[in-house]
């Protein structure tokens, strides 16, 4: 999984109000699934900034704990501002390797990761750590893109940058139920379920989306292009973002998926 450095990690921080708008629903919906409780012990992988993270120390509570992990430094510092900011003493934060998991078996409770998963390049070699860490009985939630074609937002971007050679991952590689399912049945889990989450953004053009995009981490992929190329690269992407644009403005549809395996 690669490293994020710290220009990107900070612009994923200034878009952290808008993401949370987004990804909202399907976040709580994961830790729904986790079945995070009261004084349970959680282990976050990938955690990034860590808005999940938030979260789940808000519902285990004082008597709880969450551990925040992640391959990155510039994001787990971060995350770790944060908080201190919302005076939690019940979250540590470590840099990790999502695939090598330096923790004790039957550790924690529960574990979860959001958008990480599809971003290992062995994501079953991820779950076998996480199921090894969970205790018996407990849950590992993963939410990830559902396909390329149900996410314009994050997917045309990575779309036009492929078509020009654009070697990075995708982060679409699990987005079918059947290969989640898959994913896990490799990572040692014989029971998992599939739950799909809708998502939505709306802004008032297809003008307004590439403005947005060209500060996101998802128009990452245009950026990096020569720049000879960016300029018409980000001509197509707008070309493709009108179709959604309407009378309310351009509304453009997502799709996120949840795997769950339990111990």
């Amino acid at each position: 999984m690669a490293q994020w450095d710290a220009n990107w990690a900070e612009r994923w921080m200034r878009s952290q109000a808008k993401r949370s708008d987004v990804y909202g629903a399907a976040t709580e919906r994961m830790l729904d699934l986790a079945d995070l409780r009261t004084g349970n012990r959680v282990l976050d992988v990938a955690a990034g900034t860590g808005e999940q993270t938030l979260l789940a120390a808000q519902r285990v509570g004082p008597s709880g704990y969450v551990l925040a992990t992640d391959i990155s430094t510039d994001m787990l510092n971060i995350a770790a501002d944060a908080v201190r900011r919302a005076g939690l003493t019940n979250v540590g934060t470590r840099v990790m390797d999502g695939e090598n998991l330096d923790l004790e078996a039957d550790s924690f409770d529960a574990v979860i990761c959001r958008l990480g998963l599809m971003l290992f390049s062995d994501p079953p070699k991820a779950l076998r750590g996480m199921r090894r860490v969970v205790r018996p009985g407990g849950k590992i939630a993963a939410l990830v893109f559902s396909a390329v074609e149900k996410n314009p937002y994050e997917g045309v971007p990575r779309q036009v940058a492929q078509r020009r050679g654009s070697g990075r991952m995708s982060p679409f590689v699990l987005g079918e139920h059947r290969l989640v399912e898959d994913t896990f049945r490799k990572g040692g889990f014989s029971t998992v379920s599939v739950h799909a989450v809708a998502t939505h953004r709306r802004f008032s053009s297809s003008t307004e989306a590439v403005k947005n995009l060209q500060d996101d981490f998802h128009g990452r992929t245009i950026a990096e292009l020569p720049s000879a190329e960016r300029e018409q690269a980000w001509e197509e992407v707008q070309q493709q973002l009108r179709r959604f644009e309407g009378p309310d403005g351009c509304e453009l549809p997502g799709e996120l998926l949840i795997g769950v395996g339990p111990k």
